[in-house]
């Protein structure tokens, strides 16, 4: 049914509403899509839009920015969750908008400065300059509620656990949960290396500050937590990292780990043959939950 509707790609379905779908119809836009279970009928019921003007220059994820966006009720409302980076967008049904409430992320390997302009007077107004450790982190919330990144909203900080380029996790507080990188060099900004060291810590936790219950979450990097639990000792000091992590409601944690990367590339014990994934749970130490695909009938165990 769902190829027959002109959107480019289904993007969540509401747990809390199996008949819905959110679906990205533009760069900027999310449609909302009822289907009837029982009759097959499909109808967009509702589109809804971010702004473009301050979020079309790389530095907020667009509704077309994979990953896909993720449906979340919180405290009494829709929100559009995204996991690299991190972000949030606030359903205003009655208005027909996504307002961006929220943002965790760093400098990106392929930009040398920052487009938007009020980053830009965020770190000006700090005293910081693009080229500065000090401004290699950031987080943004939107504080006085009017979907605009206004320059007194963002926070910096020297190092932040990798988030761009595979995938967070939030739990119902939202908290953000990152698996851990196994370089501690992680980003080259064109002229530096950007700097972060889980000292064998599985994930980083970067808990929301804000009051329980609270819209809008607020993120700082200074903040960021290592976890409790730990990595398999052959697991640490190698270039292995986590490409994904999810969280569940009892509190667990489990790990997406590529493996069969650089000098591992024999050590097909430790995670997946052939740059599959593992997953890894996490409870106080990490262990293996499930491996990926069966191994290649072509090399050893």
């Amino acid at each position: 049914m769902a190829r027959r509707l002109a959107v480019f790609s289904v993007t969540s379905v509401d747990a809390a509403a199996p008949g819905e779908l959110w679906c990205q119809a533009s760069y900027t836009t999310m449609a909302l899509v009822v289907l009837d279970l029982e009759s097959g009928a499909v109808r967009i019921t509702h589109t809804y839009s971010m702004p473009e003007k301050g979020f079309a220059d790389g530095l907020f994820p667009a509704i077309g920015e994979f990953p896909v966006w993720r449906v979340r009720r919180h405290a009494g409302g829709t929100y559009l969750i995204h996991e690299s980076p991190a972000a949030l967008l606030r359903v205003d049904a009655a208005a027909g908008k996504l307002v961006p409430i929220a943002l965790a992320s760093h400098k990106r390997w392929d930009a040398k400065s920052f487009k938007n302009a009020a980053i830009n007077a965020a770190m000006e107004k700090t005293g910081l300059t693009y080229d500065d450790v000090g401004s290699d982190a950031f987080t943004w919330s939107d504080a006085n509620g009017n979907g605009e990144l206004d320059a007194d909203e963002f926070r910096f900080h020297n190092s932040a656990a990798l988030i761009h380029g595979r995938y967070c996790a939030f739990d119902e507080q939202l908290n953000v949960y990152v698996g851990f990188s196994g370089a501690k060099n992680y980003y080259y900004t064109g002229k530096r290396w950007l700097l972060f060291d889980f000292k064998g810590s599985a994930y980083a936790k970067l808990p929301n500050l804000a009051a329980a219950g609270a819209a809008t979450p607020v993120w700082d990097w200074s903040k960021l937590e290592l976890s409790r639990a730990m990595l398999p000792d052959d697991l640490r000091g190698t270039e292995v990292g986590a490409v994904a992590v999810r969280h569940d409601a009892r509190g667990g944690v489990t790990l997406a780990v590529r493996g069969e990367i650089g000098a591992l590339t024999d050590r097909h014990g430790l995670v997946c043959p052939e740059d599959t994934i593992a997953l890894l749970a996490c409870c106080g130490r990490c262990r293996m939950a499930r491996r990926g695909r069966s191994r290649s009938k072509n090399r050893p165990a």
